[in-house]
């Protein structure tokens, strides 16, 4: 086959492939609960359907429905059944229950999954995405952008996915491939394919460059920051970038962000403080409710921050959700929160999320340790902590899972029930009868 044949069929397979974006919020302490990861695909897969995957949750059985609800607990309170199993085997099939829902979401179709933060990976997810991939009902890859997980460590181990990666990097042929700093010329590009044929200053690449370290986070907030004060503009049918003030171009990208806070009215400000205590995302509901702010408020805020390069929103579930653009950004905002005021919003946020508990509206008590750990409710923290890893460890088994085939189980075993004494009287006729069928079949060679 020659090099323009294989790709075409490449290109071929990718037309016909979904690929789902998954971006995982970066809240460590909740990320590495069991099916932390598979929830935020459930969640961005049900999103990208046409129907929201209604019909594939009224097609769930009863059983399904309540295995499913141990994730997801808006579809229905788990354990309604009147016959539950014993925690081995709700474990197993929680498990496979996951496999064959996705699939059945997608409708079998070759998937490539996108997975930002994939360093907040959890065990279960990984041994799912590993059964799946063997298990080859479909074609699945898997793309993910992480740290160095040979130095990110959790209490003194190793992370999950550092341990996955270790003992299953050869059987699922996982290659891994480091990011090198952006260059000049990268640089060029990137502004050439933003502002067609633009006509950038002398040695400006190298400049960038030197101030950024090749960090694209950072080039791209240089290039905001040049739009929004108008230097970059549009002169003759040419694009231009205007000469710069010495001293114009920020040092770091702690300056810029620091900058637009500190351009933002006080309640502005407050809502930006009370978002970056979520994490990199939350929805916009859950942004008022936690803030008791007025859904107007909330509404200029989020217009403002997204006009100033500091969030995204977007509608996903019947609700907005706003965005951090980046880590960075959500890590200057929240570290330049005073102690006091961080443990305070924490009970804050702790609180709201304890009236959505009660209504069985999360999937676990991840949220609520977490953010009761980091506020000054100890009492609170050691509850929800006890509660997080008694579910935990309901739901998910590391052990039990590395076995786990993926093939749904018998709903019920038959037992070998004897026959009555008038159906055991036929016995005779049935297999006289069965004989001489038997014999009377002549086979013919053709």
């Amino acid at each position: 086959m020659g090099k323009s044949q294989f790709l075409g069929g490449v290109q071929q397979n990718l037309a016909k492939s979904k690929i789902w974006k998954v971006m995982v919020a970066g809240v460590p302490q909740e990320a590495f609960r069991p099916y932390y990861l598979v929830t935020n695909i459930l969640i961005d897969i049900l999103n990208q359907l046409p129907d929201k995957g209604k019909k594939a949750l009224e097609d769930l059985t009863p059983k399904e429905d309540n295995y499913l609800g141990y994730i997801l607990p808006q579809l229905g309170n788990p354990e309604d059944l009147s016959q539950p199993e014993d925690e081995k085997t709700l474990r197993e099939q929680i498990f496979t229950t996951l496999i064959h829902f996705i699939i059945k979401l997608i409708d079998s179709q070759p998937i490539i999954f996108l997975i930002d933060n994939l360093h907040y990976s959890d065990d279960a997810t990984l041994l799912l995405l590993r059964r799946m991939m063997e298990r080859q009902d479909i074609p699945l890859f898997i793309c993910g952008t992480s740290v160095d997980i040979r130095t990110d460590k959790v209490k003194g181990k190793k992370g999950p996915l550092e341990q996955f990666v270790n003992a299953y990097q050869e059987e699922l042929k996982i290659e891994r491939l480091k990011l090198a700093p952006l260059t000049a010329v990268d640089v060029t590009h990137h502004f050439e394919r933003t502002f067609p044929k633009i006509k950038l200053p002398e040695d400006f690449e190298k400049i960038i460059i030197k101030i950024t370290q090749g960090n694209p986070l950072f080039i791209n907030e240089i290039q905001q920051k040049l739009v929004q004060d108008d230097k970059i503009t549009l002169k003759d049918q040419q694009w231009v970038v205007k000469p710069l003030e010495e001293g114009y171009l920020p040092k770091s990208i702690q300056e810029i962000v620091n900058k637009k806070i500190a351009a933002m009215d006080e309640e502005s400000r407050k809502l930006l403080e009370h978002a970056s205590v979520f994490g990199e995302s939350v929805s916009t509901s859950m942004l008022a409710g936690s803030s008791k702010s007025k859904e107007t408020s909330v509404q200029e805020f989020i217009d403002y921050a997204v006009s100033k390069g500091l969030i995204s929103s977007d509608f996903q579930m019947n609700d907005d959700t706003i965005r951090f653009l980046n880590n960075q950004i959500v890590d200057i905002t929240y570290d330049a929160i005073h102690d006091d005021r961080k443990k305070e919003l924490h009970e804050q946020v702790g609180a709201y999320h304890e009236t959505l508990h009660e209504q069985n509206l999360l999937p676990s008590a991840a949220t609520l340790a977490y953010h009761f750990q980091l506020s000054a409710n100890r009492e609170k923290a050691q509850l929800y902590q006890e509660s997080l890893q008694a579910h935990n460890n309901k739901i998910f088994s590391a052990k039990e899972a590395i076995d786990y085939s993926g093939e749904k189980l018998a709903d019920e075993v038959l037992e070998d029930v004897p026959l009555d004494p008038t159906s055991l009287a036929h016995v005779p006729v049935v297999i006289r009868t069965l004989l001489t069928t038997v014999r009377n079949i002549k086979l013919e060679v053709v």
